[in-house]
Protein backbone atom coordinates (compact mmCIF):
# COMPACT_ATOMS: atom_id res chain seq x y z
CA UNK A 1 0.00 0.00 0.00
CA UNK A 2 1.70 3.49 -0.71
CA UNK A 3 1.08 6.42 1.04
CA UNK A 4 -2.65 8.35 0.19
CA UNK A 5 -1.47 11.77 1.20
CA UNK A 6 0.47 13.88 -1.52
CA UNK A 7 2.51 17.10 -0.54
CA UNK A 8 1.61 19.61 -2.63
CA UNK A 9 4.37 21.98 -4.06
CA UNK A 10 4.92 25.36 -2.52
CA UNK A 11 2.52 24.81 0.12
CA UNK A 12 1.93 23.10 3.98
CA UNK A 13 -1.70 21.35 1.86
CA UNK A 14 -2.02 17.85 0.84
CA UNK A 15 -3.86 16.15 -2.30
CA UNK A 16 -5.89 13.15 -1.80
CA UNK A 17 -7.54 10.92 -3.96
CA UNK A 18 -11.38 10.88 -2.51
CA UNK A 19 -12.52 8.09 -0.88
CA UNK A 20 -9.05 6.41 0.56
CA UNK A 21 -8.56 5.15 3.77
CA UNK A 22 -5.57 7.68 5.63
CA UNK A 23 -4.12 6.35 9.08
CA UNK A 24 -2.63 9.15 11.43
CA UNK A 25 0.54 8.39 13.95
CA UNK A 26 1.80 10.72 16.36
CA UNK A 27 5.38 9.62 16.81
CA UNK A 28 7.38 10.03 20.32
CA UNK A 29 10.69 11.27 20.16
CA UNK A 30 11.05 13.51 23.41
CA UNK A 31 8.72 12.12 25.57
CA UNK A 32 5.06 10.80 25.14
CA UNK A 33 2.83 12.04 22.10
CA UNK A 34 -0.34 11.73 21.65
CA UNK A 35 -3.29 13.06 19.70
CA UNK A 36 -6.43 14.81 21.86
CA UNK A 37 -8.36 16.53 19.54
CA UNK A 38 -8.64 15.79 15.74
CA UNK A 39 -11.42 16.92 13.46
CA UNK A 40 -11.55 16.60 9.64
CA UNK A 41 -14.32 19.68 8.17
CA UNK A 42 -17.05 19.46 10.54
CA UNK A 43 -16.04 15.71 11.82
CA UNK A 44 -14.64 15.01 15.71
CA UNK A 45 -11.82 11.76 14.71
CA UNK A 46 -10.96 11.54 18.92
CA UNK A 47 -13.45 11.14 21.24
CA UNK A 48 -13.90 13.94 24.30
CA UNK A 49 -11.82 12.89 27.17
CA UNK A 50 -9.36 10.42 25.21
CA UNK A 51 -6.03 10.64 23.29
CA UNK A 52 -4.70 8.87 20.89
CA UNK A 53 -1.94 7.46 19.28
CA UNK A 54 -3.19 7.16 16.02
CA UNK A 55 -6.41 7.72 13.83
CA UNK A 56 -8.23 6.74 10.44
CA UNK A 57 -10.31 9.17 8.27
CA UNK A 58 -11.57 8.58 4.90
CA UNK A 59 -10.60 11.67 2.45
CA UNK A 60 -13.98 13.72 1.29
CA UNK A 61 -14.31 15.77 -1.66
CA UNK A 62 -12.66 19.57 -2.16
CA UNK A 63 -10.75 21.09 -0.14
CA UNK A 64 -10.89 20.39 3.91
CA UNK A 65 -9.29 21.74 6.80
CA UNK A 66 -7.65 19.19 9.13
CA UNK A 67 -7.14 20.26 12.76
CA UNK A 68 -4.96 18.51 14.93
CA UNK A 69 -3.85 19.56 19.06
CA UNK A 70 -1.36 17.23 20.65
CA UNK A 71 -0.30 16.40 24.22
CA UNK A 72 2.97 15.40 25.23
CA UNK A 73 4.15 13.97 28.49
CA UNK A 74 7.50 16.27 28.43
CA UNK A 75 4.96 19.44 27.99
CA UNK A 76 6.85 22.08 26.54
CA UNK A 77 10.08 20.46 25.97
CA UNK A 78 8.04 17.40 24.26
CA UNK A 79 8.86 16.80 20.53
CA UNK A 80 7.37 14.54 18.31
CA UNK A 81 6.00 13.97 14.73
CA UNK A 82 2.72 13.23 12.84
CA UNK A 83 2.72 10.49 9.94
CA UNK A 84 0.79 8.71 7.62
CA UNK A 85 0.53 5.06 7.82
CA UNK A 86 1.64 3.98 4.22
CA UNK A 87 1.26 -0.13 5.30
CA UNK A 88 4.23 -2.64 4.92
CA UNK A 89 5.73 -0.90 8.06
CA UNK A 90 6.03 2.33 5.96
CA UNK A 91 5.10 6.04 7.04
CA UNK A 92 6.12 9.36 5.68
CA UNK A 93 6.41 12.49 7.42
CA UNK A 94 3.83 15.00 7.28
CA UNK A 95 4.94 17.66 10.47
CA UNK A 96 7.01 17.78 13.17
CA UNK A 97 4.99 18.95 16.27
CA UNK A 98 6.64 19.97 19.48
CA UNK A 99 5.08 20.89 22.97
CA UNK A 100 5.32 24.01 22.64
CA UNK A 101 3.08 24.91 19.33
CA UNK A 102 0.59 21.92 20.27
CA UNK A 103 -1.34 22.87 17.27
CA UNK A 104 -1.74 21.84 13.98
CA UNK A 105 -3.79 22.45 10.88
CA UNK A 106 -3.41 21.92 7.00
CA UNK A 107 -5.80 21.28 4.09
CA UNK A 108 -6.87 17.90 2.12
CA UNK A 109 -7.85 18.54 -1.08
CA UNK A 110 -9.90 15.01 -2.33
CA UNK A 111 -10.19 15.01 -5.62
CA UNK A 112 -11.68 11.93 -7.94
CA UNK A 113 -9.71 9.02 -8.79
CA UNK A 114 -8.00 9.84 -12.64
Amino acid sequence: MACHLRERPHSTDFDATVGDKVTLIAEDHIGNVMIAKAKYGDTDLVPDGTAVSRLDFTVAAGSVVMVLIFVFSAQEAGEGALREDCGGGSTQLLRDVSGDEPKVSFRINGKAAA
